[in-house]
Order: structure tokens, then sequence, then C-alpha cells
């Protein structure tokens, strides 16, 4: 299959990583890939696998006609577009009513206050209903698209987000009783940052360990 993967940009982060993770293994499994950036290329865009075409469509402003065209025609070359993040999503389709294109749509999506706000508009619920897979990173994503959205169930996938080995590193082999504790994630509150601090806090008396937290704000 020809997949177009895409999103806005490829700064750290979650969405982002998830995104070229499974592009990487797309590729892995012998499928034609393109990778779409939007708006910038970013930190991530380095650990694309060289086989992937990337496609820089450079958009200084969202609303550009011309930029929409030249995207629709991009897309129309292939027969999936993953999509990732909602408004990403949402620039999309937009481009898919103004300008056709053919291809199947599968909307991945990350929202991580799916918990605390379960709103959905009616024009984000009339977009979801016209995809062709949704994908969520976690059930109450998949409960909100089926309860909340309507998406027939068959249409509704939970992938949850992994973490791909990386080969050849180099680690400090010292003895140590100390156990250390990793928490990648962005610096914002729906992240519950807060939580996992007063966790290792409450544990502290007991055990030997630390936790580092790798994220930007």
């Amino acid at each position: 299959m020809k997949i177009a993967y895409v999103i806005d940009r490829l700064e750290a982060g979650g969405a982002e990583r998830v995104a070229v993770d499974l592009a990487n293994l797309m590729v892995a499994e012998k499928h034609h890939v393109s990778f779409v950036l939007l708006v910038k290329g970013g930190a991530f865009e380095k650990d694309l696998n060289e086989k992937i075409n990337i496609f820089h469509l450079n958009r200084k402003n969202k609303f550009s006609i011309k930029k929409m065209k030249i995207l629709s025609e991009y897309l129309e070359n292939h027969d999936i577009v993953h999509v990732h993040m909602r408004h990403v999503f949402k620039y999309i389709m937009a481009v898919k009513l103004i300008f056709p294109f053919s291809p199947k749509i599968i909307f991945h999506d990350h929202y991580g206050k799916i918990n605390i706000d379960q709103n959905v508009s009616y024009l984000m619920g009339k977009m979801l209903k016209k995809i062709d897979v949704y994908i969520g990173v976690d059930s109450s994503l998949c409960d909100w698209a089926e309860r909340k959205v309507g998406i027939r169930k068959e249409k509704i996938w939970k992938l949850s987000n992994i973490v791909m080995p990386i080969e050849n590193i180099s680690l400090n082999s010292k003895e140590t009783s100390m156990k250390k504790l990793v928490m990648i994630s962005n610096f914002k509150r729906e992240k519950n940052i807060k939580f996992a601090i007063e966790l290792i806090k409450s544990i502290l008396p007991n055990a030997s360990l630390t936790l580092d937290i790798y994220g930007k704000v």
C-alpha cells in the first residue's frame, strides 16, 4: 500500500513519536510510505527511515487555497491517509471538502484531556463520521468515539502507545542498588506529573530510587 502520514510538525512530543514509529514500521513491512509535514520539520524528522519520502507543504497560512490544492493533489497518489492530532484532522477534512481526494482516511486521536473534556462540536461530529477508521490511544477515547460521536464500533480501534527499542546505546555498567524511574512527558497539567512526584515522595522512605522526567514545557 501507499500510505501518507500527516502531521503539522515533528517537534518532540508523544503523537509525533508515535507517527514516526508507525511510519518506520510500515516501511519494514514493505509498504510505500510518505510523511507529510504541514508547517515544518523538527527534532524527530531525523528518525524517519531514509526510504520515506518527506513532503514539506511549508504552509504559512492554514486558509491558503493554493496550499490546499497542492496537498490534495499529493495525497491523491496514496491509498491511505493516516492523520495524527485533532487540529491536523480538521485541516485535512477541510482540504478534502474543497479539493476532494479518494484515499481512505485514518484518524489517530491522541487527545489527552478526554477524561475531563468529552464535548463534541456539531462540525467535529460530522467530520468524524466520514472517516474510514478511528484509532484511539486508550479505551476512554474509543468509548467516547462510539458513545458520544456515534462512530460504528467496527471502525474503532485501540492502539496503545509503544516504546521502540533503540540499539547500540551505551549504558553505565556500574553496580548500584538505586532504582531509576523515568517519566517521559511534556509538561502539561493533564499529564498528571504532580501525581507521579507525590507518589515517589510517598514511597521514598522505603526505597532507594530516583525519578527523572524528560519533556518540554
